[in-house]
């Protein structure tokens, strides 16, 4: 009886050791798996991060939503802080990626963990710094027209093409040309001054001399000629 009682307490305390243990496992596992959450939020900060910079340096623009860096498949496998998403924000200096924590202490704890972070109140702030080549490319023509910004889509200098040449162009609008040859298929201007002039056929309404108009010329012509076929009709030229 007594033997029996002993083993009754053996089994009692292995079920203890057993449970214990247990309960240290799950915890282990659930702190492991906490762990390995939290850093999926910090990588994936860091992720957007860089997204969001290549996305500013190729388009010239902050982005405004992941849309603009993600596919819908990929912002599906990303994490998201206390069930909070991922949000983007222009500044005045840089864009802001965030997200609203549940409490001060784990907004705190979060900004200590990504590079440049930091906090205002619940709220974890990570700026994205506006790209040097984008703050360089402020004094730059664009080949793409920047909107908003009309300094960017004017040249402020002349242009030396070094005997290279300027082809497409659609539409050309200028004060003034000046060119050792201009060869056009069709030219129509409004005033046109040449110090020589050299064409296989001349089509005009009308001609202005220093002295006199081609127009005037031609009605006296007519007039003349009027006169004359008069003169001949009364039989008194030949």
């Amino acid at each position: 009886m007594q033997r029996q009682g002993f083993v009754l307490l053996e089994v009692i305390a292995a079920v203890v050791i057993l449970s214990s243990l247990m309960v240290v496992t799950a915890h282990v596992w659930q702190s492991l798996a906490q762990n390995k959450q939290r850093q999926n939020w910090v990588d994936d900060a860091e992720l957007i991060r860089q997204g969001a910079l290549d996305y500013w340096i190729v388009e010239g623009r902050a982005p405004l939503v992941l849309a603009d860096l993600f596919s819908d498949e990929q912002q599906q496998t990303m994490s998201r802080p206390w069930q909070q998403s991922w949000q983007l924000e222009v500044a005045s200096e840089w864009l802001e990626l965030s997200v609203q924590a549940p409490s001060i202490a784990a907004a705190n704890w979060f900004a200590g963990q990504v590079a440049g972070a930091f906090t205002s109140y619940e709220k974890v702030i990570i700026p994205i710094w506006r790209p040097a080549s984008e703050a360089m490319g402020e004094t730059y023509l664009h080949r793409v027209e920047q909107l908003g910004k009309p300094h960017l889509n004017r040249m402020h200098t002349n242009i030396d093409m070094a005997g290279h040449d300027v082809i497409n162009v659609g539409n050309l609008s200028v004060s003034q040309i000046e060119a050792d040859f201009l060869s056009a298929k069709q030219l129509t201007s409004d005033e046109l001054r040449s110090g020589k002039l050299q064409v296989q056929d001349l089509k005009v309404a009308d001609v202005v001399t220093p002295t006199a108009r081609l127009s005037t010329l031609a009605y006296w012509v007519e007039q003349y000629q009027q006169l004359w076929l008069q003169c001949q009709d009364q039989g008194k030229c030949t």
